[in-house]
């Protein structure tokens, strides 16, 4: 029971942060990807993962941008 608690424990936090952060699910998916500690650093590896996240939406904006032709 306590297992399943705490999934759904984490699983708010990631919610949390998503809704919190521009970058959305993106800056969840680098902040699950750091291999760091939870409890040491977490401010920093939240501003690495919504900084990876944001760089990822630019290019994939970018990248759609320039596959997209111009209306005539």
């Amino acid at each position: 029971m306590k297992n399943v608690i705490n999934l759904i424990q984490s699983r708010k936090k990631l919610i949390k942060l998503a809704d919190k952060n521009e970058g959305g699910w993106l800056v969840v998916e680098e902040y699950e990807q750091e291999a760091l500690a939870e409890d040491s650093d977490y401010e920093k590896r939240i501003g690495r993962a919504e900084s990876q996240a944001l760089k990822k939406r630019k290019k994939q904006s970018a990248n759609n941008q320039a596959g997209k032709r111009p209306r005539i």
